[in-house]
């Protein structure tokens, strides 16, 4: 008892830094410990709090989940089922594949990070594929919401900056996204302020390796992602997995994408992307774009940092957060 008491005190006087390392290695643990035993942590789910289920139908599809509405806790939230097909694997391995994936996700605590509440099930076993339930965000999607002269520059350079936080947050925990786009970025109000939160991370990894068995509807290519978004790399010849790096990559684009109101490469058909860029073009600055926002000169530079052909060239999160600082 005395050495535990000792522990416990001793973990008290850490400092801020050092409990940060002691939590990340702590959620490192949980999903080895997850993945090694083939379990979930009761934790993960969601039994009491449900105030108003899910109706039947989805109020929103995205490329790989239906969206329905409920209310837990007493308020409004987004129920996402993912809508995958399973092949060549038990379902119910699968299932638990999937939802290993969202554990980090789970235990993520940062202000540019949209909260992951837990997962609930309308069935008592793995029969079916589980819903993950998330706040309900009213103004939607970055992209939409820059859908308007209303949103001026400011706004957009704000926007931009919680974005690149969210990264660095992510980052700095080991996680990479893999799907960052406007799409993926959602916008809440705070204070009376909009403020960006990122989600969705992780998840596209499930279908990027050509092993897997976990296939959706939506992501024809080899990699899973929204090919606007992705960089060179992660296409064939090369196939590369998602990184850091290819993170910074798609964060120019969603850059481009907010000012601009247009998606990266708009005027080029979408089968036609993946040559493009494996070819090695890239978005032309859009000027004033749909709504008149011209992307100011220093931004532009940084965006053509994070487009290197060379991942290694590429800047980290912190350096594009220094620049969007000075604007």
């Amino acid at each position: 008892m005395r050495e535990s008491t000792q522990e416990v005190a001793g973990i008290s006087k850490c400092s801020a830094v050092e409990m940060q390392d002691l939590r990340r290695r702590c959620i490192r643990l949980l999903i080895a410990l997850s993945k090694s035993s083939d379990e979930l942590p009761p934790s993960l789910f969601i039994s009491e709090g449900l105030d108003t289920p899910p109706g039947r139908d989805p109020v929103k599809s995205g490329g790989f989940a239906d969206i329905f509405k409920g209310v837990y806790l007493g308020r409004e939230a987004a129920f996402k089922r993912m809508r995958i097909f399973i092949t060549g694997a038990n379902p119910i391995t699968a299932r638990k594949t999937l939802l290993q994936e969202t554990l980090f996700w789970r235990q993520a605590n940062h202000p540019s990070i949209l909260p992951f509440y837990g997962v609930w099930r309308d069935y008592p076993a793995m029969e079916s594929m589980p819903y993950l339930i998330l706040p309900w965000i009213s103004h939607g999607d970055a992209h939409n919401f820059c859908q308007t002269r209303a949103i001026l520059p400011a706004v957009i350079n704000r926007l931009l900056i919680q974005v690149a936080e969210g990264l660095e947050y992510l980052h700095a925990e080991g996680m990479i996204h893999g799907d960052l786009t406007g799409s993926n970025v959602l916008i809440d109000e705070r204070d009376g302020q909009h403020h960006a939160r990122l989600c969705d991370f992780g998840l596209t990894s499930l279908f990027t390796n050509s092993t897997s068995f976990l296939q959706t509807a939506n992501h024809s290519t080899a990699t899973g992602g929204a090919p606007r978004w992705m960089a060179r790399e992660l296409f064939w010849p090369t196939l590369s997995d998602p990184t850091f790096a290819s993170d910074i990559y798609a964060f120019g684009c969603v850059a481009l994408e907010l000012y601009s109101g247009l998606e990266p490469f708009h005027g080029i058909h979408a089968f036609q992307v993946p040559q493009v860029i494996s070819a090695g073009q890239l978005p032309q600055n859009p000027g004033g774009g749909q709504y008149g926002r011209f992307i100011p000169a220093q931004l532009w530079e940084s965006i053509g940092d994070c487009w290197k052909a060379n991942p290694e060239d590429r800047p980290n999160a912190t350096a594009v957060l220094t620049v969007l600082r000075q604007l």
